[in-house]
C-alpha cells in the first residue's frame, strides 16, 4: 500500500561486493538460506489490519538468487554495474515477501559481483554488517541451525510493553519538557515556498581535514559527531538568521546487548533543539551540545511522531520544520571481505 511506502525506491538499502577467487556458489547460497531460516525478518511482509501496519512471517519462503553470466558482454563490469543500478531503482511491495533481492553476476573466470538489495524496513546499517558477518561465518564452517534465535518481533513486543508502561510515561514527560517553550524558528523557504522535500549532500573528509577534526574533538572532550553537530548548527543559525534550529539525528536504537545480534531496523530519528548561545565560549557551547545529545539518546525510544506532537510552533506545520538532518558515518559495513580462497571489496 502507498501508506507503507510501497514501490518507492528511496527506501531501498543495498550492499554490493566484487569477489575475486574460486567461490563455491552453492555453499554461499546454502549459507544465506541458513540466515533466512534463522532470521525471520527475511521472510516478513506487512499488511494493514484495522488501519495499522502488522508484520507477518511466511514460514516456507525460500528465495533463489538471481544468477547471470556477464562474460558474454564486451564490458562485464559495466554490465554488472548497470544491473545493480536497475535493481536499486525498483521498489518493493511491502505486502508481498520477500522484501529483498540477491544476485550473483559473473564478470570473469574468477570474478563476480554479489548484490543484496532490501527495503529499509528490513534492516539498518548495523544489520548489513551483521548480515555479512553471519554469511562469512556460515560459509567458512559447517553450522547447525540454532533451535532458538531472538527475532525482531520479540524486540517489538518487548518495546511496546515498555512504551505502554511507566518507562513510556517518563519518555513522554522528558520530551514534553524538552519542547515546553515554543520554537522560535520558521521553516526554511525558497522563493516563498516551504521546503518539505530536499536533497542529500555528501561530504567526504580527507585525512588533511579529518585529523584536525579529531584533535579539536579530543581537546573539547567530545566525539567527532558532537563537534560537527555543534558547528553545523551554528552555520544553520547564521544562514537562516535564527537563534534556534531543529536538526534531526539518529540513534542506533539497540538499547540491550541481546539486540546486537538481531537483523532488523532499530534506528530511531530524534529532533534536536539547537539553541545558539552567543554569550558562551566555544568550549561551553560544545559541552552543552554534548550533554544534551547524550540526554536525548537516553530517551530515544519514543517514536518520532509522538515527539512531534509535543513541539509547539504557531507558524508552520511541524513536519515542515524537519528539513535538516546531519548524518556522520565512520561505520565500516565490511568494505573488505576475506573468505577461504576468495577476497572481496565493496563497490
Amino acid at each position: 500500500t502507498h501508506e507503507l511506502g510501497a514501490q518507492k525506491h528511496a527506501y531501498n538499502l543495498t550492499i554490493t561486493y566484487k569477489i575475486t577467487g574460486a567461490i563455491n556458489v552453492e555453499k554461499l547460497k546454502a549459507s544465506f538460506h541458513i540466515i533466512q531460516k534463522e532470521q525471520e525478518i527475511f521472510r516478513s511482509y506487512y499488511q494493514l489490519v484495522e488501519g495499522e501496519p502488522k508484520m507477518f512471517i511466511q514460514e516456507d519462503l525460500i528465495v533463489d538468487w538471481e544468477e547471470k553470466d556477464l562474460t558474454i558482454f564486451s564490458n562485464p563490469e559495466e554490465e554488472a554495474y548497470q544491473i545493480c543500478q536497475s535493481e536499486f531503482s525498483q521498489g518493493f511491495d511491502l505486502g508481498v515477501a520477500p522484501l529483498f533481492r540477491i544476485g550473483l553476476y559473473k564478470t570473469g573466470e574468477n570474478t563476480c559481483w554479489i548484490s543484496l538489495m532490501s527495503h529499509h524496513i528490513l534492516m539498518d546499517g548495523w544489520s548489513l554488517r551483521l548480515f555479512m558477518e553471519l554469511l562469512l561465518g556460515y560459509y567458512e564452517s559447517d553450522v547447525i541451525l540454532k533451535n532458538k534465535t531472538l527475532q525482531y518481533k520479540d524486540f517489538a513486543h518487548w518495546q511496546n510493553k515498555r512504551l505502554n508502561g511507566t518507562f513510556g510515561e517518563k519518555l513522554h514527560q522528558y520530551w514534553q519538557k524538552r519542547f515546553q517553550e515554543p520554537l522560535q524558528i520558521t521553516a526554511l523557504k525558497q522563493k516563498g515556498k516551504v521546503l518539505s522535500v530536499g536533497e542529500t549532500k555528501l561530504a567526504f573528509f580527507s585525512t588533511e581535514i579529518f585529523e584536525p577534526i579529531c584533535k579539536i574533538s579530543d581537546y573539547y572532550g567530545c566525539s567527532n559527531y558532537q563537534f560537527l553537530f555543534g558547528t553545523f548548527g551554528a552555520v544553520l543559525c547564521h544562514v537562516r538568521k535564527s537563534e534556534e534550529q531543529l536538526i534531526l539525528f539518529s540513534d542506533a536504537g539497540r538499547v540491550h546487548p541481546k539486540l546486537e545480534k538481531i537483523i532488523g531496523f532499530f534506528i530511531n530519528t530524534l529532533p534536536f533543539r539547537y539553541e545558539l548561545q552567543r554569550k558562551k565560549s566555544v568550549q561551553e557551547m560544545i559541552k552543552c551540545i554534548r550533554n544534551q545529545i547524550l540526554s536525548d539518546i537516553e530517551h530515544a525510544e519514543l517514536p518520532l511522531n509522538d515527539i512531534l506532537q509535543k513541539i509547539k510552533n504557531n507558524e508552520v506545520p511541524n513536519k515542515d520544520l524537519l528539513t535538516t538532518r546531519l548524518v556522520y558515518n565512520d561505520f565500516d559495513y565490511g568494505s573488505q571481505l576475506k573468505m577461504k580462497g576468495i577476497e572481496g571489496s565493496e563497490e
